[in-house]
């Protein structure tokens, strides 16, 4: 199984502060594209 697709992201609070980090300024919007890679496995007959 493989795909590929457009991703949207959009980020409501673009200041926020992490425990053990400290304050990030972050984007409002990214955009990007985004694949995957996967394998079907049966687990039952």
């Amino acid at each position: 199984m493989r795909g590929r697709r457009r991703d949207v992201t959009l980020i409501s609070n673009v200041s926020i502060t992490v425990p053990d980090v400290g304050a990030l300024d972050l984007n409002s919007s990214s955009v990007g594209v985004a694949g995957q890679v996967g394998a079907d496995i049966k687990l039952a007959p």
